[in-house]
């Protein structure tokens, strides 16, 4: 349930007490990603009407489908990476080894794992986030109260909102967004296109120990910005081609 009011100052300085005194830095989140190809399509102005109407009639009612991620966090690092949905919702298993977001926080480095157009990425880096512009809406997710941002993507040409949760004081989220001050509990690309949403956590007591990935197949690594620059070349070549990127690479 959205709650549509501005947030007195004086919250807001509560909430900053909260955060300092805050335990809830161990952990683990599991996240639904559902995507809408449909409302993909719509997203993208160089696709023609006529284009999105017969992508849409394609589709039909088989435009939505779901995946599923885990986020382990500690207040040293996190690793975000996608998994197998067992028959058991209790039970998750891991899934490829060929996506996976490292930020080692203590270091201020990264090391993520993408496979993207025929090659197998590894960023390296120090960490950067995106310049989210923080906003007075709240609602709730997966148990937690979540303040909103905002953050246009300019090399996918997205609009994202953010819902980070303000009992848990660490900066991290899905995929590649983080930089909040609060976990990010849920993301939301172009209006639905895709939503990550947390459906479950669970803290630790204990320290948990989140180690660097490895892999054993060849690799290119590259920087932040070195890998933006070659996501963006490949967009234009497929607005070019009217086509959409995310046929190819991730949405």
């Amino acid at each position: 349930m959205k709650i549509k009011k501005q947030i007195p100052v004086i919250l807001i300085i509560l909430l900053s007490v909260n955060f300092i005194t805050a335990q809830n830095e161990y952990g683990t989140i599991k996240y639904t990603v559902s995507h809408d190809w449909t409302k993909k399509m719509e997203s993208n102005e160089f696709i023609s009407q006529a284009q999105k109407e017969q992508s849409s009639y394609v589709w039909g009612n088989n435009n939505l489908y779901s995946e599923y991620a885990i986020l382990e966090f500690s207040p040293d690092a996190y690793l975000y990476k996608m998994i197998e949905n067992n028959d058991d919702p209790g039970e998750y298993s891991w899934k490829s080894n060929e996506y996976i977001i490292y930020r080692d926080i203590k270091n201020n480095a990264t090391y993520d794992i993408i496979r993207t157009l025929n090659n197998l990425y590894v960023i390296e880096d120090s960490i950067s986030y995106q310049n989210w512009k923080i906003r007075n809406d709240m609602k709730e997710v997966a148990g937690h109260i979540c303040m909103n941002a905002y953050y246009r993507d300019t090399i996918k040409d997205k609009d994202i909102i953010a819902w980070f949760a303000l009992d848990i004081p660490l900066s991290y989220g899905p995929k590649r967004y983080g930089g909040l001050p609060g976990m990010i509990m849920e993301i939301n690309m172009n209006n639905g296109a895709v939503v990550i949403t947390a459906t479950d956590i669970s803290f630790s007591e204990e320290k948990n120990n989140i180690e660097k990935p490895t892999h054993k197949k060849k690799i290119k690594k590259v920087t932040e910005e070195e890998f933006d620059d070659i996501i963006y070349k490949f967009i234009q070549q497929t607005k070019k081609n009217k086509r959409p990127y995310f046929y190819t690479i991730s949405y």
